[in-house]
């Protein structure tokens, strides 16, 4: 999997896209086991709403995240059908560490968010949602969003600001200050149903950023 990828695809500059982002990205670039157990650090364990339990891995020396499963395939050989390990992906997640705004926004260990991707037959089972919740609230991280938010990045915003074990405060990135804390974002079920006082069609709003917190 290519990790420069999230972060071409983000380079824009406008708060609220319409529409979904669609990356092109190989799901089966990381597919073998051994290389997984190789290169990445196993850090627990997330459950998606319909229950399904997934493991959360962590590229060593990177804030690259994958979740997914352990599965075994049938590989046809000369001397018959043998059986082949591999981890398949379910979700990924680009992190680059902002150690310059934890000061300015009093946090600490803070994350800027590159993109996440969910395979399409799992979207809408809050795999992304819970996977930012156990970086923040089991790995002691926060979190700063990006300026780009296409519809499915603003609702899981507004779904994680209304959670019971998690705040969302509001800052401006470019001015390094706080607006609000402990907000709630709004959105509807539709692209265009979104919270003008955060989001903007237009780049008057391109420096509005959300930080997730864990409660202290």
């Amino acid at each position: 999997m290519n990790l420069r990828t999230f972060k071409d695809l983000l380079n824009e500059q406008a708060i609220a896209k319409p529409g979904s982002w669609k990356p092109h990205v190989d799901f089966s670039a990381i597919k073998s086991a051994n290389l997984v157990r190789l290169k990445y650090e196993y850090k627990g364990t997330i459950k998606s709403k319909s229950g399904m339990s997934l493991d959360v891995w962590l590229l060593k020396n990177n804030l690259f995240f994958i979740t997914g499963f352990f599965d075994v395939e049938e590989i046809p050989t000369k001397s018959g059908i043998e059986e082949q390990e591999y981890f398949y992906i379910v979700n990924a997640l680009q992190f680059n560490r902002a150690k310059t705004y934890e000061r300015l926004f009093d946090v600490k260990k803070l994350l800027t968010a590159e993109g996440v991707i969910t395979r399409e037959e799992y979207q809408g089972d809050d795999i992304s949602r819970n996977l930012y919740k156990f970086v923040v609230n089991t790995l002691n991280y926060t979190i700063l969003s990006d300026s780009v938010q296409y519809f499915g990045a603003r609702r899981l915003w507004s779904i994680l600001s209304n959670e019971i074990d998690t705040i969302v405060d509001v800052v401006d990135y470019k001015e390094k200050k706080v607006l609000k804390t402990n907000v709630e974002i709004h959105h509807g079920k539709l692209d265009h149903e979104f919270d003008n006082e955060y989001y903007s069609r237009e780049e008057s709003k391109v420096n509005i950023r959300f930080i997730l917190k864990k409660i202290k």
